[in-house]
């Protein structure tokens, strides 16, 4: 993936693990693009992950918080860890591993200090294909999980280039059932977008990538009604299914916010997002309810055609705010 230069976004999570003393090297994607990482970095925080390249790795709860070598406590955010891949999966500290093996006769025959089963010291893992999963979004997890943000391209023009980069990121967050990454990827699709607009290729590809209803079709509509643009709709270069989940969406009385904070928090409040960390003077300045009524009376005006026989029952929940009646 290309990247351009970028300002990094203030969206940050949690301190990272250690990365670790053991390599994977990744096939990504259908053309095998390679990537080399940490297993630890990898690993932490991702069931999916853990099952997948450390499946015999116990977790660090209970009587495992503990090395079995110096009886200190095990943590993977300040120490360097190992683990017993041949067989207890049990984890110590690497220096300890280290000290451990110095005292040990013979080269070589280094064993577990907790099951006495053969350690593996190779720190390499075999190479291994996940053709499913697409290189940019890959390259945004693991450099999240690397330092711990997310960087937005600054410039318009590379913005729907961008937004799409991350929609790919949204996907494999479901794939990796990671809503962390994928709160905090929603947080600079809706900074990227909200600066530049949202791009009719972005909500294409979503809808491209996606079958029927779901969480990012559902985000992607609610974010929508917020910015949108009446002239999009009439132009016709937006997804028909598209139009129609926005038509469909929630017609109650509501205030729209207008900046990229009221966004966030408004998104958060529809459970697209996790709250932020502070939500102080987000709510300072709204478009009026009227402006909302008439963006709603447009949405059906322009939708009108291509939902003939909900044309009554929307009507009917429209009348109030738009006067159709």
């Amino acid at each position: 993936m290309t990247v351009a230069s970028r300002e990094p976004i203030g969206i940050h999570k949690k301190p990272t693990a250690k990365f670790g003393h053991t390599v994977v090297r990744l096939q990504i994607g259908r053309d095998r693009e390679e990537f080399t990482v940490h297993a630890d970095l990898l690993c932490q925080d991702s069931p999916y992950f853990q099952e997948t390249i450390q499946p015999n790795r116990r977790v660090l709860e209970g009587p495992d918080l503990e090395c079995a070598i110096c009886r200190e406590p095990l943590d993977q955010g300040t120490n360097d860890l190992v683990y017993c891949e041949t067989t207890c999966g049990k984890n110590f500290h690497h220096h300890c591993i280290e000290e451990w093996r110095k005292n040990q006769p013979g080269a070589g025959s280094l064993k577990c200090p907790y099951c006495r089963q053969k350690w593996e010291t190779d720190a390499r893992l075999e190479l291994s294909s996940w053709a499913m999963a697409d290189p940019d979004a890959f390259e945004i997890y693991y450099l999240w999980r690397s330092n711990g943000s997310i960087s937005a391209d600054p410039t318009k023009d590379h913005a729907a280039t961008r937004c799409i980069q991350l929609m790919k990121a949204n996907i494999l967050s479901g794939v990796l059932n990671d809503m962390e990454f994928q709160h905090v990827v929603r947080r600079v699709i809706i900074t990227v977008s909200g600066t530049h607009g949202l791009h009719s290729k972005v909500i294409k590809f979503a809808y491209k990538a996606t079958d029927g209803p779901c969480a990012l079709r559902r985000f992607l509509c609610e974010f929508y009604l917020v910015i949108w643009k009446t002239q999009s709709l009439e132009n016709g270069i937006l997804p028909q299914a598209f139009i129609l989940d926005v038509a469909r969406s929630r017609t109650t009385e509501r205030k729209i916010p207008s900046t990229v904070a009221e966004i966030q928090q408004h998104m958060a409040g529809a459970g697209h997002l996790a709250p932020p960390a502070s939500s102080s003077n987000v709510w300072a300045s709204f478009l009026t309810t009227k402006a909302y009524a008439f963006q709603m009376a447009e949405v059906v005006r322009v939708c009108r055609p291509l939902w003939q026989p909900l044309l009554p029952f929307v009507t009917e929940r429209f009348a109030k705010l738009s006067h159709l009646s």
